[in-house]
Protein backbone atom coordinates (compact mmCIF):
# COMPACT_ATOMS: atom_id res chain seq x y z
CA UNK A 1 0.00 0.00 0.00
CA UNK A 2 1.27 3.46 -0.84
CA UNK A 3 0.73 6.25 1.67
CA UNK A 4 1.42 9.96 1.47
CA UNK A 5 2.61 12.09 4.32
CA UNK A 6 0.52 14.97 5.59
CA UNK A 7 1.40 17.88 3.29
CA UNK A 8 0.99 20.47 6.03
CA UNK A 9 3.28 18.54 8.39
CA UNK A 10 5.81 18.04 5.60
CA UNK A 11 5.88 21.80 5.03
CA UNK A 12 6.31 22.45 8.76
CA UNK A 13 9.20 20.00 8.97
CA UNK A 14 10.88 21.48 5.90
CA UNK A 15 10.64 25.02 7.28
CA UNK A 16 11.90 23.95 10.70
CA UNK A 17 14.87 22.10 9.20
CA UNK A 18 15.76 25.09 7.02
CA UNK A 19 15.65 27.42 10.06
CA UNK A 20 17.60 25.24 12.52
CA UNK A 21 18.28 21.61 11.55
CA UNK A 22 19.65 20.62 14.97
CA UNK A 23 16.54 21.68 16.86
CA UNK A 24 14.09 19.47 14.92
CA UNK A 25 12.87 16.39 16.81
CA UNK A 26 12.05 13.77 14.18
CA UNK A 27 11.32 11.09 16.78
CA UNK A 28 7.74 12.39 17.04
CA UNK A 29 7.00 11.68 13.36
CA UNK A 30 6.09 8.34 11.85
CA UNK A 31 7.93 6.54 9.07
CA UNK A 32 5.52 7.78 6.37
CA UNK A 33 6.30 11.43 7.12
CA UNK A 34 10.03 10.80 7.37
CA UNK A 35 10.05 8.93 4.06
CA UNK A 36 8.09 11.75 2.40
CA UNK A 37 10.58 14.29 3.80
CA UNK A 38 13.51 12.25 2.49
CA UNK A 39 11.95 11.88 -0.96
CA UNK A 40 11.26 15.62 -1.10
CA UNK A 41 14.84 16.48 -0.18
CA UNK A 42 16.24 14.09 -2.79
CA UNK A 43 13.96 15.54 -5.47
CA UNK A 44 15.15 19.06 -4.67
CA UNK A 45 18.88 18.36 -4.97
CA UNK A 46 20.53 20.64 -7.54
CA UNK A 47 22.28 17.67 -9.15
CA UNK A 48 21.30 13.99 -9.20
CA UNK A 49 23.13 11.65 -6.84
CA UNK A 50 23.84 9.21 -9.63
CA UNK A 51 23.50 8.85 -13.35
CA UNK A 52 21.59 6.27 -15.32
CA UNK A 53 24.86 4.76 -16.52
CA UNK A 54 26.16 4.27 -12.97
CA UNK A 55 22.81 2.86 -11.81
CA UNK A 56 22.73 0.25 -14.59
CA UNK A 57 26.39 -0.58 -14.01
CA UNK A 58 25.79 -1.21 -10.30
CA UNK A 59 22.89 -3.54 -11.07
CA UNK A 60 25.12 -5.62 -13.35
CA UNK A 61 27.53 -6.38 -10.50
CA UNK A 62 27.36 -9.89 -9.08
CA UNK A 63 28.58 -9.39 -5.52
CA UNK A 64 27.86 -6.98 -2.71
CA UNK A 65 31.56 -6.13 -2.58
CA UNK A 66 31.55 -5.03 -6.23
CA UNK A 67 28.45 -2.90 -5.64
CA UNK A 68 30.03 -1.35 -2.52
CA UNK A 69 33.19 -0.62 -4.52
CA UNK A 70 31.12 1.16 -7.22
CA UNK A 71 29.32 3.24 -4.59
CA UNK A 72 32.64 4.13 -2.96
CA UNK A 73 34.18 5.28 -6.26
CA UNK A 74 31.05 7.24 -7.13
CA UNK A 75 31.04 8.97 -3.72
CA UNK A 76 34.68 9.95 -4.11
CA UNK A 77 33.88 11.77 -7.34
CA UNK A 78 30.67 13.44 -6.18
CA UNK A 79 30.36 16.92 -4.65
CA UNK A 80 31.17 16.83 -0.94
CA UNK A 81 27.63 17.60 0.28
CA UNK A 82 26.20 14.73 -1.85
CA UNK A 83 28.87 12.14 -1.15
CA UNK A 84 29.31 12.63 2.61
CA UNK A 85 26.73 10.01 3.64
CA UNK A 86 28.67 7.38 1.64
CA UNK A 87 32.17 8.25 2.80
CA UNK A 88 33.88 6.15 5.43
CA UNK A 89 36.26 8.06 7.73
Amino acid sequence: MRQMGNIRRLGQLTEAIERDPLSVDLSQDDAVHLAALRKKSLRELPEPLTTYKLWVGAQERQTEEAIACDIHHHAQGSPRHDGDPFRVP
